[in-house]
């Protein structure tokens, strides 16, 4: 991505040069004119005979403004860089953040699913073990009649040999 910013770019950047320098060069414009009227030969030869004192220093001055371009240039293409970098870093980041919030609230929802369904087999359970608890005390209470029952007959019993004991000794006494 940045090396497509840097073509686009550049490719505007001759342009620019040249619109920032051509204040600095009005003898090349006049130069490259197309059309020259006999007044701009005239001045065209004021312009020649001036030029060659004034060339040197101008060049210099072309030289320092394209050296000071090209740093400029340089340190605005690594600072777009080192930007594009930093917003990759945080779209990385973004992207990262994001699939662990996703993670999170999947796994949150896994929680919830499993906390549902023990909640269910709890509720289960407990009603199983009411019934068992309810059976057992039906159990328990006919367990509790059967001894009772039980104990009674037993009474009952001894009762009736102790009759039957009495009666067999008053009849072998002959009363």
């Amino acid at each position: 991505w940045s090396s497509m910013r840097k073509i686009c770019w550049t490719s505007a950047f001759p342009n620019q040069v040249r619109a920032a320098m051509s204040p600095y060069l009005p003898w090349r414009n006049f130069l490259n004119s197309r059309e020259r009227s006999p007044q701009d030969i005239g001045s065209r030869t004021e312009m020649a005979t001036s030029a060659p004192v004034h060339q040197h220093q101008e060049d210099q001055e072309k030289k320092a403004l394209r050296d000071e371009v090209m740093k400029l240039t340089e340190l605005l293409e690594n600072q777009q860089t080192e930007h594009e970098d930093m917003i990759a870093a945080l779209y990385d980041q973004r992207i990262k953040t994001d699939k662990d919030r996703r993670d999170a609230i999947r796994r949150a929802d896994q929680l919830k699913a499993n906390l549902m369904a023990e909640k269910s087999k709890t509720k289960e359970t407990e009603i199983c073990l009411a019934k068992q608890m309810e059976e057992t005390s039906r159990l328990q209470s006919a367990l509790d009649k059967t001894e009772r029952d039980l104990d009674e007959g037993r009474r009952q019993w001894e009762l009736e040999k102790l009759d039957i004991a009495f009666s067999n000794i008053c009849r072998a006494s002959g009363v």
